[in-house]
């Protein structure tokens, strides 16, 4: 995924980080369960639901005063196709997303205090930043893992673990 997203030069040069899920998950519900709205699940990876915008059609024949009404309710209402669809070029990603919905215009904050389990370093992360995550990671008891691509398969191994 690395690859796909970063410049032709920065290629595996980032970091991922390895939390637990269902800890995350319990840790959303319970911050966000008074006057948000909140959405989770796995991404589904369909070409034909994807590159069928009959669910991205919306009806803006009500009076402009209801429109931001109507937009969040059609967003509701199509959720997943707005943001849970993505083309099968992508699936290997295997992804999953929540979604925190409020009238509030600011941002949110989860920490992942406790729930990380390990910080894993592209191929081709600076080695001088390496040294750095890996201490910081120790002080914090979070293992490092590192994925290397020989062959182009991907191998995973820790490097730095208490």
């Amino acid at each position: 995924m690395w690859a796909s997203y970063a410049a032709e030069k920065d290629k595996h040069t980032g970091a991922c980080l390895k939390l637990r899920g269902v800890e995350l998950d319990h840790r959303i519900e319970n911050k966000f369960k008074d006057g948000y709205k909140v959405f989770r699940d796995s991404v589904e990876y369909n070409d034909d639901k994807f590159f069928n915008h009959l669910q991205w059609l919306l009806d803006v024949s009500q009076t402009i005063n209801v429109l931001s009404q109507t937009v969040r309710e059609h967003l509701f209402d199509h959720y997943q196709y707005y943001f849970l669809l993505k083309s099968e070029d992508w699936c290997t990603e295997n992804e999953f997303r929540w979604l925190i919905h409020s009238e509030e215009n600011h941002p949110e904050y989860i920490s992942i205090e406790g729930i990380l389990d390990e910080v894993i370093l592209g191929q081709d992360f600076p080695k001088d930043d390496e040294t750095t995550v890996k201490k910081l990671c120790s002080d914090l008891g979070i293992s490092v893992g590192k994925l290397k691509w020989p062959n182009g398969i991907p191998q995973h191994r820790i490097i730095s673990s208490l």
